[in-house]
Formats: structure tokens, C-alpha cells, sequence
């Protein structure tokens, strides 16, 4: 995280900056309205599902990249630079091109560090940022599946591609290789764990979400897990102390933590959303809880 006065200017940069730029129409996440049952949708009803993980995503967007990414929104090559480095942190093992180095201010001794800077998390300018970073990608990839009859998202670091028969195995198999080869040549990485391909008879699930029918759905085990908040909270022999004790957190976190269950919900399947709303507004919460959690609307 920054410190208060270099978040000032980060917020600055938002603000006066990357809020008047554009990303992808392929990615979904930190640009206004992005939400992510939109980057689900596209993807419903499909046969096949490939999901694709960027290993470190905000270490593999360079001080370099970034600085680029200044100077074509307009800035000089000076300006370009100054901003990336008020946008990235340095880190040991990450070394400059050769010769780079030589070409920086000599009497600044902070920019003659050998190291190059990189996305930081928790800084309110990196997450635009990684968007315009991606931007050529993005347009290479949303090319290829376009050219192989898929269609393709992204939610930060997370890629979505899918397809419909008469697609196979062997088919995306293949499709996975090129889409890997772009990923390398951009600069980044996959992690392999977290990549994989869905097919027919399993389950195809996207950013918690399921994809197997003609718009979005909850998952069954996001469905229990609610369900049993609002059974306990709504006992007379456990109720919310009891509830929120045992799952190690105060009433009023547990009270945020079910809030925000039931709103994710309601926006992902409306009507099972409002059901659990009703069911959790009928929930007998301490009134001391109520006002230290400061304004609460149920």
C-alpha cells in the first residue's frame, strides 16, 4: 500500500488521467460499470470452457510498459517516465535492460537504481493501469478467438475463452497452445495449476458462476453456504452472537458478510436474491451491533 501523500498523487493520476481512458471491450474488471456476471454471460450455454490464470499479473506489468503507456496517451518521454515511477515499486531480482540504466538522470540517485519497478497491489492506479497494459493483448486475443469461432473475456487476470460444437478436445487443446504462445510473447506468464478445460458432462463455471445454461447461475455450494447463514442467524437457539462467534467474527462483520452474500446474489439470480433478503430482514439483530456498525440498510 502507499503512503498517504503518494496515494494523493496516485489518486490524482486517477482521477485527472486513467478515468478519460479506455480499456479492451473484453475486460470486465476496474473500469466504471464492470461487473463480473457480465463476463460470465457471454459464456453461457457453451460446450467448452478454457480458463487461463496470468501468473503475477501486477509484477508482469513493468515500469517500462507503463512508461510507454504514458507516452502514448500523449506525455513526453520525461513526464512518461516521472509518472511511472510515482505508479510502480522496485523490487530486488527484477534488473533493467543493459544499458538503460545509463541513460537516466545521474543527479536524481533514486532513478539510478538497477531494478526495474512493476505494478504494485493495493495502489488505487494499478488496476487501470493493468487494463491499458493488456490493451494489445487483449486485442490479439479477442483476434484469435474470433478466427477460431470463440469468445473471450477478461476479469483482471483471469481469461475465459469458450466454445460451442462442433469444437472438441483435440480442438481447444490446440486453440490452448496458441493462446499460451501471445501470452509468452507479451511478457507474461500462465499459471498452469489454475489452467485448465471444461467440456461437456463437468461442470463450467466462470468467476463462481455457472455457464451450463442460458444466463448466469449461483453455484450449489454458494447457495448452501447462505442458506445455512440464514438458518442459523434466524434461530432462536443460535441467533446472530452465537452465529457470529463461531465463525470468528464480530456481529457486525457477520452481519456485512451475509449483506454482501445476499446482494451478490440478487444481482447473479434476482429472484432467489430477494427470497434471502426477505428471510434475512426477519433476522433479530442487537441494536448495540446495529449502531456501532454505523449506517446499515436492510
Amino acid at each position: 500500500m502507499p503512503n498517504e501523500e503518494l496515494k494523493t498523487v496516485q489518486d490524482w493520476i486517477v482521477r485527472n488521467i486513467l478515468r478519460h481512458t479506455r480499456s479492451h471491450p473484453a475486460s470486465y474488471a476496474y473500469h466504471p460499470k464492470s461487473r463480473p456476471e457480465f463476463a460470465a454471460k457471454p459464456h453461457c450455454g457453451c460446450d467448452y470452457l478454457l480458463k487461463v490464470d496470468i501468473q503475477d499479473f501486477f509484477n508482469r506489468v513493468t515500469e517500462g510498459k507503463i512508461t510507454r503507456i504514458f507516452r502514448d496517451l500523449g506525455f513526453s518521454d520525461l513526464v512518461s517516465f516521472e509518472l511511472a515511477r510515482l505508479t510502480t515499486v522496485t523490487a530486488q531480482g527484477m534488473e533493467l535492460p543493459e544499458g538503460l540504466s545509463e541513460r537516466r538522470w545521474p543527479a536524481i540517485p533514486a532513478y539510478q537504481s538497477r531494478y526495474e519497478g512493476f505494478l504494485p497491489q493495493g495502489a488505487p492506479t494499478s488496476p487501470m493501469l493493468s487494463n491499458l497494459a493488456m490493451l494489445a493483448l487483449d486485442e490479439k486475443l479477442q483476434e484469435l478467438a474470433s478466427s477460431e469461432g470463440t469468445s473471450y473475456t477478461r476479469y483482471a487476470d483471469d481469461l475465459t475463452f469458450s466454445a460451442r460444437k462442433p469444437h472438441d478436445f483435440e480442438s481447444i487443446k490446440r486453440f490452448k497452445r496458441k493462446v499460451l504462445t501471445e501470452l509468452n510473447a507479451a511478457g507474461f506468464r500462465p499459471n498452469l495449476r489454475k489452467t485448465h478445460i471444461r467440456g461437456p458432462g463437468t461442470r463450467r463455471i466462470v468467476l463462481g458462476m455457472l455457464v451450463d445454461g442460458q444466463r448466469p447461475r449461483l453455484t450449489k455450494e454458494f447457495k448452501d453456504d447462505l442458506r445455512q447463514h440464514l438458518h442459523y442467524l434466524t434461530s432462536d437457539d443460535h441467533g446472530p452472537a452465537t452465529h457470529a462467534q463461531a465463525n470468528k467474527t464480530s456481529i457486525g462483520g457477520m452481519f456485512h458478510i451475509v449483506r454482501g452474500k445476499i446482494g451478490w446474489a440478487t444481482r447473479v439470480e434476482p429472484e432467489y436474491g430477494r427470497k434471502c433478503l426477505i428471510q434475512f430482514r426477519t433476522i433479530k439483530w442487537p441494536p448495540i451491533e446495529r449502531a456501532k456498525s454505523g449506517t446499515i440498510s436492510i
